[in-house]
């Protein structure tokens, strides 16, 4: 019980300095970050966080504490943003969005519980390669693996995240990482799409099509221990952003910030698997 108190916190405060991280890269890159969705600033958060804490892997000075600490900016300025603009009270939800967000929850809960149960070796991949890396990660603070195969595709994404949850669960935290957080990727960004078309969609608008999200991301077959839902999750941040940049009507200050948002973004992605690259190569040349 311990644990999964332990674990629902972290993954909060996970999203709070990533939402922290997102609205001081908005801040300063000039954009209006009120009028960027929650999602959308969190998810240029989180990849921003992975992208400071990339250059403490590199130096080989990453471990536990190093990534608490990381965290603290991003808390930090969340608290100050709050402290001098303080959020308006949310809307009283009507019953048709308690009730898509209620099935959408339903989708979610059974997911994060399962990926507790891990599962058998897949025939068709080497499902247990990828376990050991977040362990490695935290107990010699870099990824120096030089005979390792999965290394030459996985760049550190992955085990960076995992190592805030395999600390509480050594094996089922590398599936609950993609769970927990993929899935509140997916389903934000998803919920975040309206407000390409409208500057204030509606919530059963919002709700729905957060619904559709999850219920799509379902049929993300599962070949191994990889992450699966943040992958996906980027690639939707990624087309909003891309998007906004070339059918939006930002200033030039707020599209600088989108570009930048799209970097990170990028990186963030093909931080997960290599291949990953191909994605956002191609919407950098279709745009």
């Amino acid at each position: 019980m311990f644990d999964v108190a332990s674990g629902v916190l972290t993954a909060l405060v996970l999203v709070a300095a990533s939402f922290g991280y997102g609205s001081a890269l908005l801040h300063f890159a000039g954009a209006r970050s009120r009028r960027m969705p929650v999602a959308i600033s969190a998810g240029a958060g989180l990849a921003l966080l992975t992208a400071l804490c990339g250059w403490l892997v590199a130096f080989g000075l990453f471990s536990r504490a190093a990534g608490l600490m990381a965290l603290v900016p991003g808390l930090g300025w969340l608290a100050l943003r709050a402290a001098r603009d303080p959020p308006r009270p949310p809307r009283r939800p009507g019953s048709s969005e308690l009730a898509l967000v209620a099935v959408t929850s339903l989708i979610f809960a059974p997911r994060v519980l399962g990926a507790f149960n891990v599962a058998k070796v897949n025939r068709c991949d080497d499902w247990g390669a990828y376990y050991h890396l977040p362990k490695l990660l935290l107990e010699s603070g870099a990824l120096e693996e030089p005979f390792g195969f999965r290394r030459l595709g996985t760049l550190g994404v992955a085990p960076l995240l995992q190592s805030y949850f395999v600390p509480l669960w050594p094996t089922a935290g590398v599936r609950v990482t993609d769970a927990v957080l993929g899935g509140l990727l997916v389903w934000g960004v998803a919920r975040s799409l309206p407000s390409l078309a409208v500057q204030r969609p509606s919530t059963v608008r919002v709700e729905a099509l957060g619904l559709v999200g999850c219920v799509l991301s379902l049929s993300v077959p599962v070949t191994n221990a990889s992450p699966l839902l943040l992958p996906l999750g980027s690639a939707l941040l990624l087309l909003w952003l891309s998007t906004a940049l070339v059918h939006g009507e930002e200033p030039a200050p707020g599209r600088a910030a989108l570009a930048v948002c799209w970097g990170l973004s990028a990186a963030f992605l093909t931080g997960f698997r290599t291949s990953n690259v191909v994605f956002p190569a191609l919407l950098g040349i279709s745009g």
